[in-house]
């Protein structure tokens, strides 16, 4: 199972501080409301939407990988924190004032939904569809660093792997095969490229790396795998 996300840099910059500060009106009034998950993963979206079909569990949602507002760091999921336990059990009303505080700052609350109630579901979407979403258009933010983050999440390992390879022969640094496998030839080449770049050269393609990859391809006209 993959690992649930609770890193608040990889939520959108307005999702941020909606977030700050629901939390903090909810701490202000002793509400057991708390960030559970913000930014999901296509695999991870992939496991729930699994489960209660092909994987044992409940049901419990009805939205496949890169249809979900979560895939794009623009939506939390605030569960009850009782006893040091999660609880997503109906308790007295809180999760009505959850969302009501919630809506009251700028969210959409899922617990609004008349087809499947998601009472733990806030979004900001910046005036976005999902459409938009999927087409790579994204809310306007200065942060760099989660666009690189989101960009790169987005991306098919595979499709990654085989661009990574393609750029770095097309660049001169590699001179093998163009595939899914990143062996250690290609993590010298990848070494090679971020010393060039000024990065540190770790010959790992994260975010940063990816990025400047895509810079190059685009500067050079590399026509990339989709």
């Amino acid at each position: 199972m993959q690992k649930i996300d609770r890193n608040m840099l990889h939520l959108h910059p307005t999702v941020r501080e909606l977030c700050k500060t629901l939390q903090e009106e909810l701490d202000e009034r002793s509400h057991p409301g708390r960030l559970f998950e913000g930014f999901r993963s296509l695999d991870r979206q992939a496991e729930l939407y699994a489960q209660g079909r092909t994987r044992p569990g409940h049901i419990v949602t009805h939205t496949r990988p890169g249809r979900s507002i979560h895939n794009y760091g623009l939506a939390i999921d605030m569960v009850l924190f009782i006893n040091g336990k999660w609880s997503w059990q109906e308790n007295g009303g809180l999760w009505e004032e959850m969302g009501t505080i919630g809506s009251s700052i700028g969210f959409t609350w899922g617990g609004t939904w008349s087809s499947f109630p998601d009472r733990p579901h806030f979004q900001w979407m910046g005036g976005l569809t999902i459409n938009d979403l999927q087409n790579g258009k994204f809310p306007e933010t200065d942060d760099q660093e989660w666009l690189n983050f989101i960009n790169f999440q987005l991306t098919t390992r595979l499709v990654r792997k085989k661009n990574t390879k393609k750029i770095l022969k097309e660049l001169g640094y590699y001179d093998g095969e163009i595939d899914g496998i990143i062996d250690n030839e290609t993590k010298k080449a990848i070494k090679k490229f971020q010393q060039a770049e000024e990065l540190e050269d770790d010959g790992i393609v994260g975010p940063v790396t990816w990025h400047s990859l895509l810079e190059k391809a685009e500067e050079t006209g590399i026509e990339l795998f989709t």
